[in-house]
């Protein structure tokens, strides 16, 4: 998976590459035993739905 940021001004925009679907990167993060793995995936899945 791949994921850049970009700064632009003030903000920052997030690009999540399309290799798993929103249903994909929502699996892994209610699966995710590891909390630190758990919240990125859940930034991931947030991000992927806008």
């Amino acid at each position: 998976m791949r994921v850049s940021r970009q700064e632009v001004g003030t903000g920052q925009h997030l690009h999540v590459a399309d290799h798993l679907s929103s249903a994909g990167l929502k699996q892994r993060y209610q699966s995710a035993r590891d909390p630190v793995e758990r919240t990125h995936f859940q930034v991931l899945y947030l991000a992927s739905e806008r």
